[in-house]
């Protein structure tokens, strides 16, 4: 839970370098001893707040050495949210309410907002979250047993889930073990509830380094089952019942190569500019890697293979992998494939990672949207913030139309184009094009259309201004760690431009689409708009100026990222150069449930095309559906999938810990559907139901 909402993340990570440890999570059953005496630390207060909600204290000692991911600690630091340190001690200005295993405790000033992150500390967190003890005797820590067999116990009683909640929800132990290093976290539940709004623990370990995957597991749902990744955060907000005891188990791993993250376009164009596609790799073993052969594999609409070798990577280095340029030559959708094969990987489940592309002539967009890569950033506290994003061009091209996705509460923006020529590969002072300042409809994702003189020489940036006081929040991607892809940062109308790899922590890059070609678009759209009417949905556009235009083909979506042709309409004025305006409509009978995005494909005469901004109608579903049931669970070779009724256009996607699609199935006008498992290896997985405007998860457990 966070008490105030982030304008830009700002991270700090350290580099450190250390033998990899794995942890083995297991979940038993114990009963709670609440410490009888023990001793409570003397804490200090974050500035502003008492030290019952927001204390710490630092430099306690341990007992005896604790090897925690590789390194040696004689004492800890605790703090009253929940979770310790150890290491770096915790300061007065901290904000360390605001849980994130991914990135470590931030620190926070009244005036400046988050101006750091310090992730230099690895954590150790049995339920981190913006927790209130009442009073600071609430919180103890004792030493019992004898060596070599001595554990400290540390305790967090009567604990408010939340630092606004009326009573206390939950009280927590955390054990470190001597010379085993097992670390437990033990769980008593009280009679206060837990609100789904404002709980949100993150539960788990985070180590220290640069590696692309920190020894970082986290625990998720503790009232039913456990789960963990050294990549993703989850929250938890379900109270186990008591005596639930979470054991984590370490065990040193010699090999361990990793896909950490790929960079690659979500549409790459046809036609021109091969896109360089790259990947970070890490050694996450406790011993040097030599001769490691990465390889890209491009599959579905196109076919490519390239293969590169890391001659040598340190243990705990990452190093980026960029392949042969590759440039598509049929239009589709294709999947990108990034692999390691190491002889004796010790784990082979972060050996890969694959994600959708589609081919198509003009368009490039930087959006993968894979889970829990994405988040929005403002784009300012003031009038005329911007975010810059550069595309890679060769040659004179005509910029057509730029796409971004708003987020929460739309507000007043302007879209713009820079040519490539400022200082230090800044975008240029003076904007090729300014749009008009509009306000996006609905939050989602928008596409403007661009006149047809906006022209550029070689590489030009696209960027989304903000043109109020009001924040207006944007869809970014996650580089984790970051690539060091050109996006820019202005603050001001006078700038100057910031290249956010200069920021501690600008690891993210705008979510964009842009269609540029050689040629201006054949015909001037001066309108397109659509509406519902009696549950069909009624589509108009106005042409002027009109030339070599066989037609328009009207394409429809269900996510703004894939569409489908629906009709064609032909040109009113197939074999002159028309000069004037033209209207055309077209009625959907049976649109799609929910949000229905749309999409002009003109066609020439010559078979040369180009596309519309699109345009999105929304109708509310009035009967949410859900998974009503899947069985068996456990299951061995398939489930059974029954929802809550019929919906059209709905997909079953099977899906891993970390999200990634396994294999998606139709379940278009079914309630039930059966699906095989036999692919699968033992294990969690995720059914999700995806449908126009909803997206409904569970899990299974495959035997």
């Amino acid at each position: 839970m966070k008490k105030l909402n982030l304008i830009l993340w700002i991270l700090v990570i350290a580099s450190v370098s250390h033998a990899q440890v794995n942890y083995t999570v297991s979940k038993l059953s114990a009963t709670y001893t609440p410490i009888a005496v023990g001793t409570s630390p003397t804490l200090t207060a974050v500035t502003g707040y008492n030290n019952f909600d927001e204390g710490f204290a630092n430099g306690i000692p341990i007992g005896f050495t604790f090897d925690f991911n590789g390194v040696s600690y004689s004492s800890f630091n605790i703090n009253s949210n929940g979770f310790i340190s150890l290491g770096t001690g915790f300061t007065t200005g901290g904000g360390y309410w605001n849980n994130s295993l991914n990135s470590g405790p931030h620190l926070y000033n009244s005036s400046t907002g988050y101006t750091a992150v310090a992730a230099n500390r690895p954590l150790i967190a049995p339920l981190w979250d913006d927790l209130d003890l009442q009073t600071t005797s609430n919180i103890k820590y004792e030493l019992t047993g004898t060596a070599p067999s001595r554990v400290l116990t540390i305790e967090w009683a009567n604990a408010k889930w939340d630092y606004n909640a009326a009573t206390a929800a939950i009280s927590f132990q955390l054990k470190l073990y001597e010379t085993t290093n097992i670390i437990d976290f033990v769980y008593s539940p009280l009679a206060s509830t837990v609100s789904t709004s404002s709980g949100g623990a993150s539960i788990g370990l985070r180590g220290v380094g640069t590696t692309a995957l920190p020894p970082m597991l986290v625990v998720i749902d503790t009232a039913t089952s456990i789960n963990f990744t050294r990549v993703l955060e989850y929250f938890n907000t379900n109270k186990p019942s008591s005596g639930t005891t979470f054991r984590f188990s370490p065990t040193p791993i010699t090999t361990d190569i990793a896909v950490t993250t790929v960079y690659s376009y979500g549409q790459a164009p046809t036609n021109h500019d091969a896109q360089v596609t790259s990947a970070l790799i890490s050694n996450l073993g406790s011993t040097i890697a030599t001769n490691i052969p990465v390889t890209l594999t491009i599959s579905g609409a196109n076919s490519f293979t390239n293969t590169q070798t890391i001659p040598s990577l340190a243990t705990g280095d990452t190093e980026l992998v960029s392949f042969t340029a590759f440039l598509p030559s049929s239009s589709g959708l294709e999947t990108v494939t990034i692999s390691v094969a190491q002889t004796g990987d010790q784990d082979t489940t972060n050996n890969s990672i694959s994600l959708p592309q589609e081919a198509l002539a003009d368009f490039i967009s930087y959006q993968h949207f894979p889970s829990n890569s994405t988040f929005s950033s403002s784009i300012g506290t003031t009038n005329n913030g911007q975010f810059a994003v550069k595309v890679k061009n060769t040659g004179v091209k005509f910029v057509q139309s730029i796409g971004f996705t708003s987020v929460l509460t739309p507000a007043p923006v302007a879209v713009l184009v820079y040519e490539d020529n400022g200082v230090g590969g800044a975008p240029g002072t003076t904007p090729v094009y300014t749009s008009a300042t509009f306000t996006p409809s609905s939050s989602g994702f928008t596409s403007i259309l661009l006149p047809s003189t906006v022209q550029v020489t070689g590489d030009f940036y696209i960027a989304v201004r903000q043109k109020s006081a009001t924040n207006m929040n944007v869809l970014c991607e996650w580089e984790l760690p970051y690539n060091r892809r050109k996006t820019f940062y202005l603050g001001s109308a006078t700038g100057p431009w910031v290249d956010l790899s200069s920021v501690s922590g600008g690891n993210f890059r705008l979510a964009f689409s842009a269609q540029y070609g050689t040629n201006p678009l054949p015909i001037n759209l001066v309108s397109f708009s659509g509406k519902k009417i009696n549950k069909k949905n009624h589509l108009e556009w106005e042409t002027e100026n009109e030339s070599n235009n066989k037609g328009f083909e009207l394409e429809r979506s269900q996510d703004a990222v894939l569409f489908n042709s629906i009709a064609f309409v032909p040109a009113k004025n197939q074999d002159i150069a028309f000069i004037g305006t033209n209207k055309y409509n077209y009625l959907d009978e049976q649109p799609l449930d929910g949000t229905n995005y749309y999409r002009l494909k003109q066609i020439d005469l010559n078979g040369q095309t180009t596309y519309s901004n699109v345009i999105a109608i929304n109708e509310s579903v009035s009967s949410m559906i859900s998974i009503k049931s899947i069985t068996p669970n456990p299951a061995t070779d398939y489930i059974m999938v029954e929802l809550s009724h019929h919906v059209k256009n709905a997909t079953i996607h099977i899906t891993d810990i970390m999200g990634k699609t396994l294999s998606r199935h139709s379940a278009n006008n079914l309630s039930k559907i059966k699906i095989d498992l036999n692919s699968l290896s033992s294990g969690i997985y995720f059914v999700k139901l995806v449908t126009e405007n909803e997206l409904y998860s569970t899990r299974f457990v495959k035997n």
